[in-house]
């Protein structure tokens, strides 16, 4: 599995140099390796407290060679995409009303999930999808660019909305190795 890991890591040679941190990682529980990507983003907005700590975008990956789908491949897999604000958001039943923009474009409202403390906001795999390149279905490689820039917006538990920007660029690597994009045969 180390071996897979490392080829997986060559894949991704230039992340670091784009704001992407990447750090390989095995689970407690289950020993499995697992690839963490962090991107460091700003408030546009702070919390209250004035943001001490820069809200940070996360996807965890499980590495593993090419599966073929039809005339499709893809290679790794999504385990968690979360955005750690650093500040308690106001949510109720599980979920968190999120406005979002990709680039300069129109916001977006959905619901995502939100942490079990309350201070960082988790993104499905279509979700993720749809945030990186505007729709819900694995992005074809090739075909349209990637979002350069996501704004996020949610409100802060008895405070305003709390802005943050994360600026992308690298995410179509990361994508490739993460399962959320496809590449045809």
């Amino acid at each position: 599995m180390k071996a897979l890991v490392l080829a997986f890591a060559l894949l991704v040679p230039s992340l670091c140099a784009q704001g992407w941190n990447k750090t390989e990682k095995a689970d407690a529980f289950t020993g499995n390796n697992y690839v963490q990507y962090t991107l460091t983003g700003r408030f546009l907005t702070p919390p209250r407290d004035g943001g001490a700590t820069p809200p940070r975008l996360i996807l965890q990956c499980f590495p593993h060679e090419k599966k073929f789908t039809g005339k499709w491949y893809y290679a790794g897999q999504l385990i968690k995409a979360y955005a750690e604000v650093g500040a308690v958001l106001n949510h109720s039943a599980g979920e968190i009303p999120v406005l979002y923009r990709r680039d300069d474009g129109k916001a977006q409202s959905e619901s995502w999930g939100i942490s079990t403390d309350g201070t960082s906001l988790f993104l499905s795999v279509m979700e993720a999808d749809e945030a990186f390149y505007g729709h819900f279905t694995p992005h074809k490689m090739g075909t349209t660019p990637p979002v350069s820039k996501l704004v996020l917006m949610a409100d802060e538990y008895l405070g305003s909305g709390i802005v943050m920007q994360f600026d992308l660029a690298g995410i179509d690597e990361i994508a490739s190795g993460c399962g959320l994009a496809i590449y045809e045969k």
